[in-house]
C-alpha cells in the first residue's frame, strides 16, 4: 500500500543472493531508472563463479545498474559458462547498449546468432530508446539466412514490424 515501503523491500530483495519476489516483479513496480544501490551487490554476484547467475540479475543489471559495475558485466559476459538462457544475455546486452554502445553491438551480433533476435525484449527495447535500431537492423536482417529456420523466422517478423528500407529490400 505504501510506495515507499514496497520500494525498500523490492530493492533489498533484489540485493540477496536469492530473493523472494517472483522473477519480474521489480519491472511491474519500479521505475525504468538506474538504482545505484543495487550495484555493488550485482557487480559483486557476477563474478563469483559458483553463484549461479540468475536471469533475474542480469535483467536487473540491464534495467537498473549504473555504468560502475562495467568491468565486471564484460568479464561475466566473456567468462559465462554455457548453461545462461537468452534472458541472461539479454540483459547484459540492454546494459552494454546504455554504457559501451560498440561491445553491445557485437554482443548483440553473437547472441543473435544462438538466441532468437526477437527474444532479446530488452535490449530491443533499450535498442529503440537509444535509436540504436539502424546499428542492429542489419544484424537482424543477417539472420534472415540463418540455417535454423527459428532464428530466420523470427527475425523477418521482428523486420516486419520494425524494419526500414534496408528490411524491405
Amino acid at each position: 500500500i505504501d510506495p515507499a515501503v514496497a520500494r525498500r523491500y523490492i530493492i533489498g530483495d533484489m540485493i540477496k543472493p536469492r530473493g523472494n519476489w517472483w522473477s519480474g516483479f521489480e519491472r511491474h513496480l519500479l521505475p525504468d531508472k538506474s538504482l545505484p544501490e543495487i550495484d555493488a551487490a550485482l557487480g559483486a554476484r557476477i563474478g563469483i563463479t559458483q553463484y549461479h547467475f540468475e536471469d533475474r540479475d542480469a535483467q536487473n543489471i540491464g534495467r537498473y545498474a549504473t555504468r560502475a559495475i562495467l568491468p565486471q558485466a564484460k568479464a561475466a559476459y566473456r567468462s559465462v559458462t554455457p548453461w545462461p538462457e537468452c534472458d541472461f544475455y539479454d540483459g547484459l546486452i540492454a546494459y552494454f547498449f546504455k554504457y559501451d554502445r560498440t561491445f553491445g553491438i557485437t554482443a548483440f551480433d553473437e547472441k543473435s546468432k544462438e538466441c532468437s533476435p526477437a527474444g532479446l525484449e530488452l535490449s530491443l527495447k533499450t535498442a529503440e530508446e537509444l535509436k540504436l535500431w539502424p546499428r542492429i537492423e542489419p544484424i537482424i536482417i543477417a539472420r534472415l539466412d540463418d540455417t535454423n529456420p527459428s532464428l530466420a523466422r523470427d527475425a523477418a517478423g521482428l523486420l516486419s514490424k520494425n524494419g526500414g528500407g534496408s528490411a524491405h529490400q
